[in-house]
Protein backbone atom coordinates (compact mmCIF):
# COMPACT_ATOMS: atom_id res chain seq x y z
CA UNK A 1 0.00 0.00 0.00
CA UNK A 2 1.20 3.25 -1.01
CA UNK A 3 1.05 6.12 1.40
CA UNK A 4 0.58 9.41 -0.18
CA UNK A 5 1.79 11.67 2.79
CA UNK A 6 0.07 15.41 1.51
CA UNK A 7 0.01 18.60 2.70
CA UNK A 8 1.14 19.49 6.47
CA UNK A 9 -1.24 22.04 7.73
CA UNK A 10 -0.70 23.70 11.22
CA UNK A 11 0.31 22.55 14.72
CA UNK A 12 -1.45 21.36 17.65
CA UNK A 13 -4.53 20.69 16.03
CA UNK A 14 -7.12 18.82 18.25
CA UNK A 15 -9.87 17.80 15.58
CA UNK A 16 -10.98 18.74 11.73
CA UNK A 17 -14.11 18.72 9.47
CA UNK A 18 -14.39 19.50 5.81
CA UNK A 19 -16.74 21.39 4.00
CA UNK A 20 -18.59 18.77 1.79
CA UNK A 21 -16.83 19.62 -1.15
CA UNK A 22 -13.48 19.52 0.96
CA UNK A 23 -12.76 22.97 0.03
CA UNK A 24 -12.11 24.27 3.89
CA UNK A 25 -11.20 22.65 6.38
CA UNK A 26 -11.80 23.55 9.88
CA UNK A 27 -8.82 23.24 12.46
CA UNK A 28 -9.76 23.20 15.70
CA UNK A 29 -7.12 24.37 17.87
CA UNK A 30 -6.97 25.77 22.07
CA UNK A 31 -8.13 28.71 21.18
CA UNK A 32 -9.84 29.02 18.02
CA UNK A 33 -10.44 27.67 14.76
CA UNK A 34 -8.72 28.32 11.93
CA UNK A 35 -10.00 27.61 7.98
CA UNK A 36 -7.97 26.10 5.65
CA UNK A 37 -8.65 26.68 1.80
CA UNK A 38 -7.17 23.38 0.26
CA UNK A 39 -7.12 25.30 -2.80
CA UNK A 40 -4.94 28.42 -1.94
CA UNK A 41 -2.98 25.99 0.79
CA UNK A 42 -3.70 29.16 3.45
CA UNK A 43 -5.44 29.87 6.35
CA UNK A 44 -8.06 32.48 5.45
CA UNK A 45 -9.52 32.78 8.49
CA UNK A 46 -9.45 32.70 11.97
CA UNK A 47 -12.95 31.83 13.61
CA UNK A 48 -12.30 33.02 17.36
CA UNK A 49 -13.09 32.20 21.28
CA UNK A 50 -13.86 28.48 19.45
CA UNK A 51 -11.07 26.96 21.54
CA UNK A 52 -11.49 23.22 22.26
CA UNK A 53 -14.72 23.26 19.92
CA UNK A 54 -16.01 19.93 18.95
CA UNK A 55 -17.36 20.45 15.59
CA UNK A 56 -19.97 19.18 12.61
CA UNK A 57 -20.97 20.26 9.17
CA UNK A 58 -24.84 19.97 8.21
CA UNK A 59 -25.29 17.76 5.54
CA UNK A 60 -26.42 19.94 2.89
CA UNK A 61 -23.42 22.17 3.87
CA UNK A 62 -24.92 25.11 4.72
CA UNK A 63 -24.06 24.88 8.45
CA UNK A 64 -21.06 24.71 10.63
CA UNK A 65 -21.84 23.79 14.49
CA UNK A 66 -19.75 24.33 17.01
CA UNK A 67 -19.61 22.77 21.23
CA UNK A 68 -17.01 24.55 23.18
CA UNK A 69 -17.32 24.16 26.82
CA UNK A 70 -17.24 27.61 28.92
CA UNK A 71 -17.56 28.07 32.54
CA UNK A 72 -19.79 24.76 33.26
CA UNK A 73 -21.93 25.30 30.31
CA UNK A 74 -21.55 24.83 26.81
CA UNK A 75 -21.70 27.45 23.85
CA UNK A 76 -23.56 26.18 21.12
CA UNK A 77 -22.65 28.55 17.76
CA UNK A 78 -23.50 28.24 14.37
CA UNK A 79 -22.30 29.50 11.18
CA UNK A 80 -23.13 30.04 7.46
CA UNK A 81 -20.94 28.37 5.97
CA UNK A 82 -22.17 29.56 2.20
CA UNK A 83 -22.14 33.39 3.49
CA UNK A 84 -18.16 33.08 4.69
CA UNK A 85 -18.66 31.84 7.87
CA UNK A 86 -21.11 34.30 9.26
CA UNK A 87 -22.02 33.72 12.53
CA UNK A 88 -26.36 33.42 12.46
CA UNK A 89 -26.60 32.32 16.08
CA UNK A 90 -25.22 31.58 19.80
CA UNK A 91 -26.39 29.80 22.33
CA UNK A 92 -25.60 28.89 26.03
CA UNK A 93 -26.85 25.63 27.46
CA UNK A 94 -25.86 24.78 30.83
CA UNK A 95 -24.48 21.45 31.92
CA UNK A 96 -20.77 20.53 31.65
CA UNK A 97 -19.63 19.84 28.00
CA UNK A 98 -19.22 16.20 26.78
CA UNK A 99 -17.03 13.72 24.68
CA UNK A 100 -19.37 13.61 21.98
CA UNK A 101 -19.32 15.17 18.62
CA UNK A 102 -22.76 17.18 17.88
CA UNK A 103 -24.18 16.35 14.75
CA UNK A 104 -26.98 18.10 12.66
CA UNK A 105 -30.35 16.52 11.79
CA UNK A 106 -30.82 15.08 7.97
CA UNK A 107 -32.47 18.34 6.96
CA UNK A 108 -30.50 20.57 8.08
CA UNK A 109 -33.13 22.39 10.79
CA UNK A 110 -31.76 21.20 14.37
CA UNK A 111 -28.15 20.95 15.60
CA UNK A 112 -28.15 18.34 18.30
CA UNK A 113 -25.67 18.24 21.16
CA UNK A 114 -25.04 16.26 24.22
CA UNK A 115 -24.00 16.89 27.43
CA UNK A 116 -25.04 17.45 31.22
CA UNK A 117 -23.17 16.37 34.60
CA UNK A 118 -22.46 13.12 33.17
CA UNK A 119 -23.37 13.25 29.19
CA UNK A 120 -26.96 12.68 30.29
CA UNK A 121 -28.89 15.30 28.38
CA UNK A 122 -29.48 15.50 24.16
CA UNK A 123 -30.48 18.72 22.82
CA UNK A 124 -32.24 20.29 19.65
CA UNK A 125 -31.12 23.14 18.56
CA UNK A 126 -33.18 25.70 15.78
CA UNK A 127 -31.51 26.75 13.24
CA UNK A 128 -34.10 29.18 12.42
CA UNK A 129 -35.17 30.75 15.56
CA UNK A 130 -32.73 29.55 18.07
CA UNK A 131 -35.07 27.78 20.05
CA UNK A 132 -33.61 25.00 22.30
CA UNK A 133 -35.04 21.63 23.64
CA UNK A 134 -34.21 19.05 25.75
CA UNK A 135 -35.09 15.83 23.83
CA UNK A 136 -34.21 13.04 26.29
CA UNK A 137 -32.65 12.59 29.33
CA UNK A 138 -30.89 9.45 30.80
CA UNK A 139 -31.57 8.36 34.10
CA UNK A 140 -29.43 8.38 36.97
CA UNK A 141 -27.44 4.50 35.82
CA UNK A 142 -26.53 5.23 32.41
CA UNK A 143 -25.00 7.99 30.26
CA UNK A 144 -25.34 8.66 26.32
CA UNK A 145 -22.05 7.18 24.27
CA UNK A 146 -23.39 8.54 20.74
CA UNK A 147 -25.55 10.61 18.85
CA UNK A 148 -25.98 10.09 14.86
CA UNK A 149 -28.77 11.06 12.44
CA UNK A 150 -29.81 10.56 8.86
CA UNK A 151 -32.76 9.79 6.74
CA UNK A 152 -34.05 7.14 8.47
CA UNK A 153 -33.37 8.98 11.57
CA UNK A 154 -31.65 9.82 14.83
CA UNK A 155 -29.90 7.34 17.06
CA UNK A 156 -28.61 7.66 20.69
CA UNK A 157 -26.57 5.29 22.02
CA UNK A 158 -26.84 4.89 25.75
CA UNK A 159 -24.77 2.46 28.05
CA UNK A 160 -25.23 1.71 31.99
CA UNK A 161 -21.52 2.83 32.65
CA UNK A 162 -21.16 1.27 36.14
CA UNK A 163 -23.06 -1.79 36.00
CA UNK A 164 -22.26 -5.20 35.01
CA UNK A 165 -26.61 -5.68 34.83
CA UNK A 166 -27.67 -4.93 31.13
CA UNK A 167 -29.62 -1.71 31.39
CA UNK A 168 -27.96 -0.51 28.08
CA UNK A 169 -30.25 0.13 25.02
CA UNK A 170 -30.81 2.40 21.77
CA UNK A 171 -33.47 5.42 21.43
CA UNK A 172 -34.51 6.50 18.22
CA UNK A 173 -36.36 9.15 16.86
CA UNK A 174 -38.00 9.49 13.64
CA UNK A 175 -37.29 13.00 13.47
CA UNK A 176 -36.54 15.78 16.19
CA UNK A 177 -39.99 16.12 17.42
CA UNK A 178 -41.05 12.71 17.34
CA UNK A 179 -41.86 10.54 20.35
CA UNK A 180 -38.75 8.61 20.97
CA UNK A 181 -38.42 4.60 20.76
CA UNK A 182 -36.22 2.46 23.41
CA UNK A 183 -35.43 -0.59 21.52
CA UNK A 184 -33.39 -2.65 24.12
CA UNK A 185 -31.15 -5.36 23.83
CA UNK A 186 -32.26 -9.10 23.70
CA UNK A 187 -29.81 -10.38 26.20
CA UNK A 188 -31.60 -14.03 26.77
CA UNK A 189 -29.95 -15.30 23.19
CA UNK A 190 -26.23 -13.66 23.99
CA UNK A 191 -24.51 -16.67 22.90
CA UNK A 192 -21.25 -17.78 25.38
CA UNK A 193 -18.84 -16.29 23.02
CA UNK A 194 -20.08 -12.31 23.36
CA UNK A 195 -19.91 -13.08 26.73
CA UNK A 196 -16.40 -14.14 26.69
CA UNK A 197 -15.39 -11.21 24.34
CA UNK A 198 -16.89 -8.40 26.19
CA UNK A 199 -18.84 -9.58 29.00
CA UNK A 200 -22.15 -8.87 30.55
CA UNK A 201 -21.76 -4.98 30.87
CA UNK A 202 -22.78 -3.66 26.94
CA UNK A 203 -20.71 -0.66 26.42
CA UNK A 204 -21.00 0.32 22.70
CA UNK A 205 -21.73 3.13 20.45
CA UNK A 206 -23.88 2.69 17.10
CA UNK A 207 -23.04 4.93 14.18
CA UNK A 208 -25.65 4.45 10.88
CA UNK A 209 -24.28 3.00 7.72
CA UNK A 210 -27.01 3.37 4.99
CA UNK A 211 -30.66 4.06 5.95
CA UNK A 212 -32.04 1.75 8.66
CA UNK A 213 -28.53 -0.03 8.93
CA UNK A 214 -26.22 0.60 11.68
CA UNK A 215 -22.53 0.02 12.56
CA UNK A 216 -22.26 -1.45 16.54
CA UNK A 217 -19.23 -0.97 18.25
CA UNK A 218 -18.82 -3.12 21.37
CA UNK A 219 -15.84 -2.47 24.58
CA UNK A 220 -14.38 -5.78 24.46
CA UNK A 221 -11.88 -7.08 26.82
CA UNK A 222 -8.39 -7.56 25.87
CA UNK A 223 -6.25 -5.65 22.92
CA UNK A 224 -9.82 -5.71 20.78
CA UNK A 225 -13.00 -3.89 19.41
CA UNK A 226 -15.69 -5.96 18.35
CA UNK A 227 -18.36 -4.74 15.68
CA UNK A 228 -21.90 -6.32 14.55
CA UNK A 229 -24.38 -4.61 11.70
CA UNK A 230 -28.08 -4.21 12.26
CA UNK A 231 -30.80 -3.03 10.79
CA UNK A 232 -33.01 -1.36 13.23
CA UNK A 233 -36.77 -1.42 10.62
CA UNK A 234 -36.60 -4.98 10.89
CA UNK A 235 -35.59 -5.38 14.53
CA UNK A 236 -37.39 -4.81 17.93
CA UNK A 237 -34.89 -5.79 20.15
CA UNK A 238 -31.15 -6.50 19.20
CA UNK A 239 -29.15 -9.89 19.91
CA UNK A 240 -25.59 -8.74 20.68
CA UNK A 241 -23.09 -10.69 18.81
CA UNK A 242 -19.52 -10.40 16.85
CA UNK A 243 -19.75 -9.89 13.13
CA UNK A 244 -15.95 -9.32 13.39
CA UNK A 245 -13.27 -7.80 15.30
CA UNK A 246 -9.95 -5.48 14.65
CA UNK A 247 -6.89 -6.66 16.72
CA UNK A 248 -6.62 -3.15 18.74
CA UNK A 249 -7.90 -1.52 21.46
CA UNK A 250 -9.77 2.29 20.90
CA UNK A 251 -8.82 5.14 22.66
CA UNK A 252 -11.51 7.14 20.92
CA UNK A 253 -14.36 6.65 19.04
CA UNK A 254 -14.39 5.78 15.15
CA UNK A 255 -15.32 8.50 12.56
CA UNK A 256 -16.91 6.86 9.15
CA UNK A 257 -16.17 8.00 5.51
CA UNK A 258 -19.01 9.86 3.71
CA UNK A 259 -20.16 6.82 1.48
CA UNK A 260 -20.14 4.66 5.07
CA UNK A 261 -17.76 2.29 3.69
CA UNK A 262 -14.72 2.83 5.88
CA UNK A 263 -13.98 3.67 9.81
CA UNK A 264 -11.45 5.31 11.37
CA UNK A 265 -10.04 5.40 14.77
CA UNK A 266 -6.88 5.67 17.28
CA UNK A 267 -6.18 2.25 18.11
CA UNK A 268 -3.65 1.30 20.74
CA UNK A 269 -1.52 -1.45 21.05
CA UNK A 270 0.45 -3.02 23.55
CA UNK A 271 4.43 -3.26 21.96
CA UNK A 272 5.99 -6.38 23.82
CA UNK A 273 9.74 -5.62 23.07
CA UNK A 274 9.44 -1.88 23.95
CA UNK A 275 6.72 -3.06 27.17
CA UNK A 276 4.46 0.29 26.28
CA UNK A 277 1.72 1.28 24.71
CA UNK A 278 1.77 2.84 21.14
CA UNK A 279 -0.95 4.54 19.30
CA UNK A 280 -2.01 4.00 16.08
CA UNK A 281 -4.15 5.27 13.35
CA UNK A 282 -6.03 2.52 11.55
CA UNK A 283 -8.88 2.42 8.90
CA UNK A 284 -10.94 -0.55 8.30
CA UNK A 285 -14.28 -1.23 6.00
CA UNK A 286 -17.34 -1.17 8.07
CA UNK A 287 -18.89 -4.37 6.55
CA UNK A 288 -15.97 -6.77 6.86
CA UNK A 289 -13.81 -5.47 9.18
CA UNK A 290 -10.76 -5.53 6.66
CA UNK A 291 -7.51 -3.31 7.28
CA UNK A 292 -6.94 -0.66 5.05
CA UNK A 293 -4.88 1.54 6.81
CA UNK A 294 -2.53 1.34 9.69
CA UNK A 295 0.28 4.02 10.53
CA UNK A 296 2.54 4.20 13.71
CA UNK A 297 1.87 7.81 15.22
CA UNK A 298 4.02 10.12 17.36
CA UNK A 299 1.16 12.00 18.44
CA UNK A 300 -2.75 12.04 17.56
CA UNK A 301 -5.74 13.14 19.06
CA UNK A 302 -8.12 13.14 16.61
CA UNK A 303 -8.76 11.53 13.07
CA UNK A 304 -11.58 12.20 10.12
CA UNK A 305 -12.14 11.98 6.55
CA UNK A 306 -12.08 14.03 3.82
CA UNK A 307 -15.54 13.80 2.05
CA UNK A 308 -15.24 13.84 -2.36
CA UNK A 309 -11.48 12.21 -1.42
CA UNK A 310 -10.22 8.43 0.10
CA UNK A 311 -7.64 10.83 2.55
CA UNK A 312 -7.51 11.50 6.24
CA UNK A 313 -7.57 14.18 8.38
CA UNK A 314 -5.10 13.49 11.24
CA UNK A 315 -4.87 16.08 14.01
CA UNK A 316 -2.06 16.04 16.47
CA UNK A 317 1.38 17.67 16.81
CA UNK A 318 1.49 18.09 13.26
CA UNK A 319 -2.31 18.06 11.02
CA UNK A 320 -1.65 16.49 8.05
CA UNK A 321 -4.07 15.05 5.25
CA UNK A 322 -3.34 11.75 4.34
CA UNK A 323 -4.04 9.07 1.63
CA UNK A 324 -5.46 5.47 3.11
CA UNK A 325 -5.47 3.60 0.04
CA UNK A 326 -3.37 2.59 -2.77
CA UNK A 327 -2.76 4.40 -6.06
Amino acid sequence: MILNQGVRILNEVLNMNSSPDDRYIYCVTEKSIKVYDSKEKEIIQELKKLGNAKTAISKDGHFLGCVRPMNGCVQVTIYDIKEKNKEVLKKIIHGEDSTIFPCFSYDGRYMIVCNGEVQDKVWSIDTLNGKNECIYQCDEKTIVTNIDSNEFGILLSVCNGSSLVPQSYHVYFENVKSKPKVIQFNIQNIKDEFYYRCGERLFFVTHWLEKSKALIMYEARGWAEAFQIVDFEENDKITPKIFYEIPYSMNSGIRLSKNKKYAACIASVFNEEKRKVEQRVYVFDTYTGEKIFSRLMNVVWDVNFLNEKEELLISGDVAEIVSFTSE
